[in-house]
Parts: structure tokens; C-alpha cells; sequence
């Protein structure tokens, strides 16, 4: 990826990195997102993952507040785990960022994670407008992945006392706890966010007993 494709973002913490000019743009959720879980999660878990990392900013950001976290990361984009990798050597973060898909992993060995995060494409396909540029479009869109192929990936790789953190947009939230049910899972608070045109929920949820 060469540099006039990429821009430069800010991190609260005062360092740089880079994200791809053709990926969806870094909103003021990433930051919220990683809150949420830095202030939910007071006992430092051992292992997380990551699904669908882009550029490796909301592990990035993680690694840097709770360094003794392993934290691995994947993303079905060659050129994204390309740029993860260099962001993390630019604030000297250690991340395993690798290429898989979540829909048919090969490289995601552990079934035991600690936590398992992701800020997974929002929208159904047919609910909003597709961007021509295919980066944008699979990172927004649900075109290589779905809810569904999410919460099976989390329900295969969790640890039994695990936990789960995923963003969607708000408009999602029927659809999301009726998937809960499905899955098992049960949700132990829900955050909403709103910015100037929508509105956001972060569930954090567990394996329910059965």
C-alpha cells in the first residue's frame, strides 16, 4: 500500500497511524468502543480476539492500555493485515495480525479466548447504499460476512467463562437479541452511542447457562 493511500489518524494516547483512504472512515466509536471494554474489564483477561481488524486500531489501541493482554486479530483483507502489521511496528505494539475468514477460519487454532471483539459490517444487504470502492463496501456492508457468521465464530472460539463485546447500529437491536436466544448467549449490558446521524449499541455478552 503505498503512503498517498494512506491517512494519517491520531490516537488519544498522542502516537500515529495510518489507515487506508479507500476503507471506512474512523469515527468517534472506535474510541467509545474501546472504553467500554477497558472499563468493563478490570480483571485483565489472558487472550483476545479480534474479528475483522482493518488496520489494527481498536487492537492497537487495547495493546497500549493493557500491555500485558495477547491480543491476536484477523481480517479477510491482505492489504489491511499488510497495514496492521506496520501500524503496530510504527507505536511498537507486539500483535499477532494474520489473514483468515470468518466464515471458514484456517488459521484461528484457539477455542479458548477470553474475550472475542469485533466491529463487524452493519448493514444488510439491500438496507443502504453500496460504495463502489470494494474496501468501503465490505467493511459497511454485510457482502463477505453476516450477523449470523459472527455469533457462530464467537460461540465456537469463546472460552466457557468468556466474554464478547460486538457494535451495531441501533436499528439492529431486535434482530441482535433475537439472535442471543438463538445462540445462547446473554447479554450483560448494552451501551448505547449516538453521533450526529446514528445511533449505536455495544453489547457485552456470555454463554448462558444452560
Amino acid at each position: 500500500m503505498n503512503k498517498q493511500d494512506l491517512t494519517p489518524v491520531l490516537l488519544p494516547f498522542g502516537s500515529t497511524i495510518y489507515q487506508s483512504s479507500n476503507g471506512q472512515p474512523i469515527t468517534t466509536d472506535t474510541s467509545d468502543f474501546v472504553q467500554t471494554i477497558l472499563n468493563n474489564e478490570k480483571n485483565d483477561p489472558k487472550k483476545i480476539l479480534e474479528l475483522g481488524t482493518g488496520n489494527g486500531i481498536i487492537s492497537l489501541m487495547l495493546s497500549h492500555y493493557k500491555s500485558n493482554w495477547e491480543i491476536a486479530a484477523f481480517d479477510i483483507l491482505e492489504n489491511l493485515i499488510d497495514l496492521a502489521n506496520k501500524n503496530a511496528v510504527e507505536i511498537s505494539q507486539n500483535i499477532n495480525f494474520f489473514v483468515d475468514d470468518i466464515k471458514n477460519p484456517q488459521n484461528i487454532i484457539d477455542e479458548n479466548y477470553d474475550l472475542i471483539i469485533g466491529n463487524p459490517p452493519y448493514f444488510q444487504l439491500g438496507k443502504t447504499r453500496i460504495s463502489p470502492i470494494y474496501e468501503r463496501a465490505v467493511s459497511r456492508n454485510e457482502i463477505l460476512c453476516n450477523m449470523d457468521d459472527v455469533l457462530n465464530l464467537v460461540k465456537n472460539k469463546l472460552a466457557e467463562n468468556g466474554k464478547s463485546y460486538l457494535i451495531y447500529p441501533k436499528s439492529r437491536l431486535e434482530e441482535f437479541q433475537e439472535k442471543m436466544q438463538y445462540y445462547k448467549f446473554k447479554i450483560l449490558n448494552l451501551t448505547i452511542l449516538k453521533n450526529t446521524k446514528k445511533s449505536f449499541f455495544i453489547a457485552e455478552f456470555i454463554n448462558a447457562k444452560i
